[in-house]
């Protein structure tokens, strides 16, 4: 094990007895007493455990923490899974098994979670001998939707949700992924324990005698980060205004790159130690919190430039009966005489280390001298405490039991003993990180800026945060014919395409002024036929959780309409400056409400950002179309807008990131000369005397296909004797029989890099005599490529392959593409002439000729063009080719406010896209790519910085 960064895997401590849930009531499912009650199964794919181990072998090697499961989606809720059944007398239960072949273990996240008051919800395993819950209304997540559960042992986990009477809510259960644990399990039945090395001394030995109440702020942390779950530790701490704000101090390398959501997710482990000295011989009870907000970090890199501290806060107060102590702190810069770290070494028992040598200044990074404390570990009566993954974060308490570091790493091990530790200094990340409140630990933990330099613990009792705003759920069961394409509202626009029905927006802010008109556009997408939509938008002004007050139904379609719709909205005068909810749906065939679930359409959620801003004087169009499409050209028109000077055009391949821009005084624009079958964005704005207005929403329109050239004709004359029988190139690999001298395969395609040789084998086909032995013949082949798509093969260079002489056996070769041909979609001519050397249009006496389609691309110009000017590093992509997922990987070298990571095709087509948000300087970020669905052949994986490409990589599918 690496010592360098001590987070580790939860896969050694997930699973659980019912003492281990969230705050819950206890209790048994109400299916227990009922008799054979079933749940309803969905079995969800396992993931391709390949890849999988592949990238931990490349995580291992270079010393990151060790995975034990992955997420996979589910999208899962009591509207579209499981079943319910009624009770009599108006009670009823929900009830859900999700399975996935061969796990060790499954948890569940959810997306949404909220329970009504006096139902509650019970998860277990099917032979019960593991019962998660009740968990009820004091489990609702507050701020954030997003909730967790414990690990559930084994391949399948049942959810029971009961609901009585007199509850007249629905509950919201949106589970956004399953957690699939693939390895880190002994026990299935319980959770690991005396996993830590032998040296390692119990917490309740009498070494930890005067640290009884500084062991209550401890815990140890089931962290979630993106698609993957860690371990850690960490402290409970006071602050000067002692108002027992549940603040809970770790190192920044647990969960580097966490979001928002992922925060929300993570599970605090208090209380689990053993009784006494002895290790247990199976494993105590502990008591848990679900989620928490990221208040303040170093933002190094995990120490490499700063002291490694996080600062979180707990997104629900601690209970009363966790008993928990809020640790005190000593922000001087001096080297303690003597002290402790109390930790959760390898996901174990709460463990104590002692130290009785003075702490001395150090780095860990190097870059900056004196952010951390060097430590070397005593022997005690009971051991020899050390630390070891899973102590990450933790805390290291002086002689006057006050908290002066948290833990980044170091050597020591219960076999080097004597091999020193750091801890990133308290003293350093109180002021010394960064200039603003989330780079330091003084503006949370002395509010008042009293000045104090040191502060003792306490026991305290927090209060909860304030009561979470849960919105009604509202969707449509089905985006297979229609959904919500794009939005365009005020200056904002979004082209989001099917979101399963519901999509959360709320992270993209539409700024109302007050008192102003917003223009918008609703474009409906469709699969084929048109149908007849209904478009609704509600705005939340009183922030109430509803949309159904007074003026919060602030645009009503009023009719049916298969056509882009556009309108507009004033903002009342009088409306509170906040930011709170929009909703837009768009449903089938009739009207709908703000809570409804509705067969066919889509409903998006947005943030409505009201402001005093001046209203907007120049308008942008209130759309914006393209017509008259041939293969070179389209014509795009927009309606006239009062007081323009002029209008803005501008278009651009979809795959490219900057536009072609026309400007023009009338209300239509002809974009030519042009690419055929590729799709193109396109937009407009006003200019005006005061300036320019927003752009319309982005709108996509392809070129249609050339026309079709008219190739001369090639063929043999006779195949009783030799035909081709087998062409291998690319992606096709196809075996045919004798097709009378000449056979059209171009149904059949594969792309080939302009600029590059691909290889190709052509097998010929030979009769037989009466034993059955070929009867072989000498045979030429020749292939040649339009590489100009003029309909002939006479032009330099489309010659692509000559065998230069006659063979009687397989031909292996290299088809060659010319570098600066243009991209396109053209033919490739494949001839097998006997004893003799074709052309390209003859018809000769034996042999055969048969035609293909190739696709030529260019994506060495994409990544070319691409390398300059990136703020990316350590970018790897694996594994590549795949044949099924692949994953992107890469850290900044400097804060960015937003990153894009899109997945495209050679057409432009998007197929994936992830948008990062507030990344900080060495941030990683692990990108998973879905192309099971996907057909064969080269994407591009792009990366764009604000909206500039900054890195193209090829990624290749098998």
């Amino acid at each position: 094990m690496r010592k360098q960064l001590l987070a580790l895997a939860s896969g050694l401590l997930l699973l659980g007895s019912p003492l281990y849930a969230q705050i819950s009531q206890g209790g048994t499912p109400r299916s227990f007493s009922l008799g054979t009650l079933k749940a309803n199964s969905v079995v969800l794919p396992a993931p391709d455990l390949r890849p999988i181990a592949q990238e931990d072998a490349i995580n291992e090697k270079n010393g990151r923490a060790w995975r034990m499961a992955v997420a996979i989606k589910a999208g899962l809720n009591p509207s579209n899974s499981g079943n319910w059944v009624d009770l009599g007398r108006g009670e009823k239960l929900w009830m859900l098994r999700i399975e996935s072949k061969n796990a060790k273990a499954l948890g569940v996240y959810y997306d949404r979670f909220y329970l009504p008051k006096g139902s509650t919800l019970f998860l277990y395993n099917d032979d019960r001998t593991q019962v998660l819950g009740a968990y009820t209304a004091d489990n609702n997540p507050i701020d954030l939707p997003n909730f967790a559960n414990e690990m559930v042992a084994g391949d399948a986990v049942t959810l029971e949700y009961f609901q009585p009477a007199y509850v007249k809510e629905n509950p919201i259960i949106q589970i956004g992924e399953i957690a699939y644990a693939y390895r880190g399990f002994q026990e299935l039945t319980e959770w690991k324990v005396n996993e830590s090395d032998p040296c390692q001394v119990n917490v309740n030995c009498s070494e930890g005698t005067n640290w009884q109440n500084h062991k209550r702020s401890v815990a140890k942390i089931v962290l979630k980060q993106g698609v993957s779950f860690f371990l850690c530790s960490g402290a409970v701490v006071n602050n000067t205004a002692q108002d027992g704000k549940p603040y809970f101090l770790t190192a920044e390398h647990c969960g580097e790159t966490s979001s928002t959501a992922d925060y929300n997710q993570w599970v605090f482990h208090f209380n689990y130690e053993a009784s006494g000295c002895a290790n247990p011989t199976s494993a105590p009870a502990s008591q848990t919190l679900t989620g928490c907000v990221k208040r303040s970090s170093s933002a190094d890199g995990g120490g490499n430039t700063g002291s490694d501290f996080k600062l979180l806060e707990f997104s629900t107060a601690i209970p009363s009966t966790y008993n928990v102590y809020y640790a005190g702190w000593n922000r001087n810069n001096v080297g303690a005489p003597s002290g402790v770290s109390i930790h959760h070494p390898s996901g174990d028992i709460k463990k104590i280390s002692t130290y009785t040598s003075t702490l001395t200044s150090t780095s860990w990074g190097g870059s900056v001298a004196n952010t951390h404390w060097r430590v070397v570990w005593s022997a005690t009566a009971n051991g020899h405490g050390v630390t070891e993954g899973g102590s990450s974060g933790s805390p290291i308490f002086d002689n006057n039991g006050r908290i002066v570091g948290t833990l980044t790493g170091g050597a020591s091990y219960c076999t080097a003993t004597s091999s020193p530790d750091q801890y990133g200094k308290f003293s350093y990340s109180w002021a010394s990180n960064g200039t603003t409140a989330d780079r330091r630990l003084s503006n949370w933990l002395d509010p008042a800026n009293t000045g104090a330099t040191t502060l003792d613990g306490a026991f305290l009792n927090g209060t909860p945060g304030p009561t979470p705003i849960t919105y009604c759920a509202s969707k449509g069961n089905s985006v297979a014919d229609e959904w919500i394409q794009s939005v365009a509202i005020g200056s904002f626009s979004k082209n989001s395409g099917k979101n399963a029905g519901y999509a959360d927006f709320t992270a993209d802010k539409i700024t109302l002024s007050r008192g102003s008109t917003i223009n918008l556009t609703l474009t409906p997408g469709f699969t084929s036929t048109a149908y007849n939509e209904y478009w609704r938008i509600w705005v939340d002004y009183n922030k109430d959780g509803d949309f159904d007050d007074a003026g919060e139904l602030v645009y009503d379609a009023g009719s049916l309409s298969s056509a882009v719709r556009t309108g507009s909205f004033v903002v009342p005068s009088g409306a509170t400056l906040q930011e709170t909810r929009m909703r837009v749906s768009m449903k089938y065939n009739g009207s709908q409400t703000p809570c409804e679930t509705f067969s066919y359409g889509e409903v998006e959620d947005y943030t409505a950002v009201i402001t005093d801003a001046a209203p907007t004087t120049c308008n942008a169009p209130t759309s914006a179309s393209a017509g008259s499409v041939t293969s070179s050209s389209f014509v795009i028109s927009w309606p006239a807008v009062s007081g323009a000077a002029s209008y803005q055009v501008e278009f651009k391949t979809s795959s490219a990131t900057t536009y072609t821009t026309a400007t023009t005084t009338a209300t239509s624009y002809t974009a030519s000369g042009l690419s055929a079958s590729t799709a193109y964005n396109y937009r407009v704005r006003t200019n005006c005397s005061s300036g320019t207005s927003g752009y319309t929403a982005v709108g996509t329109v392809t070129t249609s296909a050339p026309p079709a050239a008219t190739y001369c004709a090639s063929r043999g004359n006779s195949v009783a004797d030799e035909w081709i029988r087998t062409v291998r190139i690319g992606t096709i690999n196809n075996t045919s029989n004798a097709n009378a001298g000449y056979a059209n395969f171009t149904n059949l395609s594969t792309t080939l890099e302009i600029g590059e040789g691909t290889a190709i084998t052509l097998t010929p086909g030979f009769r037989t005599n009466a034993l059955g032995q070929s009867i072989t013949f000498p045979e030429y082949w020749r292939v040649w490529v339009d590489l100009n798509g003029d309909g002939d093969f006479t032009d330099a260079g489309e010659l692509a392959f000559d065998a230069g002489a006659t063979s009687t056996t397989t031909v292996n070769g290299t088809v060659n593409i010319a570098a600066g041909t243009t991209p396109k979609t053209t033919r490739m001519r494949v001839q097998m002439k006997y004893n003799g050397a074709p052309t390209s249009c003859e018809a000769f006496a034996y042999g055969e000729v048969e035609d293909y389609t190739v696709n030529l691309v260019d994506t060495r110009s994409a990544l070319a063009s691409a390398a300059a000017g990136t703020v990316l590093q350590e970018t790897l992509l694996f594994p590549n080719p795949t044949a099924s997922d692949a994953q992107f990987r890469f850290s900044t070298t400097s804060d960015v406010a937003e990153l894009e990571v899109r997945v495209v095709d050679l057409t432009g087509r998007i197929m994936q896209s992830l948008v990062y948000r507030d990344l900080e300087r060495g941030q990683l970020i692990e990108t998973y790519i879905n192309t099971q669905n996907q057909q064969a052949g080269v994407y591009l994986v792009q990366v764009l910085q604000e909206g500039t490409l900054i890195h193209t990589t090829k990624l290749i599918k098998k």
